[in-house]
């Protein structure tokens, strides 16, 4: 489908990159994910031959830098210029370079990637499977064939039995006390609304706040494995969580979904 037929898409986050690594629990979230995240892109490494990675809609940076700190060459990309600026700011490798990018364009890719993530519920964002569709087929674009697509989103199954669930962190940001918490809420039609507030302390006991919201797509394995399917990719993995257990549409909290770019033969 034509770019230019292409509803676009929101710009989430746009003031959120101060705050959100508080939110995201960045060390937390390294114990957690970097076992399988290493494992995914050493077999992408030794099924290309290439280091490349591409991180789509990259945040604040987290997998960007535990990746770049393993010596993968790294291309993070992100529509919220608060989020890359948040990401550039923080202790980069070398190896990692940042960019804005609307994953429903052809990405700015001179080198197709060996490993391309799209992690952090990124999928969800978007409204309309054509989109979804057309993600997956930029993101394919932008991979080597043999490579490998590693998708994380939330699983809604388990949101839905709890009606809403809320996260709160609180911490220091620039030597001011901050809160930042998550809300995710199911609405009567069925989607989720993501909701990010901050708090944050001034002088004289001021205290000042923002939020953002956006409602989410709960999309279900199925959706995401035919979205992936019309761009050519082939799904060889999906795991209820990082320890690689069976996914669970009760239990597990994420759903991660591994495919392969499918190498072309001719006859």
């Amino acid at each position: 489908m034509p770019p230019s037929k292409i509803p676009p898409s929101v710009p989430i986050f746009s003031r959120m990159g101060a705050v959100y690594h508080l939110l995201a629990d960045e060390k937390e979230r390294t114990v957690q994910e970097q076992p399988l995240l290493l494992e995914i892109a050493a077999q992408a490494q030794q099924a290309t031959g290439c280091n490349c990675v591409l991180d789509l809609a990259c945040g604040t940076g987290l997998h960007a830098r535990l990746l770049g700190q393993a010596g993968y060459s790294v291309l993070a990309l992100d529509f919220s210029d608060s989020m890359l600026s948040q990401a550039q700011s923080l202790r980069n490798p070398r190896c990692v370079q940042y960019g804005k990018a609307d994953l429903l364009q052809p990405l700015p890719v001179e080198n197709p990637a060996a490993l391309t993530l799209l992690m952090g519920n990124t999928l969800s964002v978007f409204p309309e499977r054509r989109q979804l569709e057309a993600v997956f087929c930029n993101a394919a674009a932008a991979t080597l064939a043999g490579g490998t697509i590693f998708c994380q989103t939330l699983n809604y199954e388990r949101i839905r039995r709890f009606g809403s669930v809320l996260s709160v962190r609180h911490g220091r940001i620039d030597r001011h006390e901050t809160v930042v918490t998550k809300t995710l809420f199911v609405l009567q039609n069925g989607r989720v609304l993501l909701n990010i507030s901050a708090c944050q302390g001034g002088k004289n006991s001021e205290w000042a706040s923002f939020s953002e919201c956006q409602t989410l797509t709960p999309l279900v394995p199925k959706e995401i494995i035919r979205a992936a399917k019309k761009a050519g990719l082939k799904l060889v993995a999906d795991y209820g969580g990082d320890d690689k257990s069976p996914f669970d549409p009760e239990r597990s909290g994420t759903y991660l979904s591994v495919f392969e770019k499918c190498v072309l033969t001719s006859r």
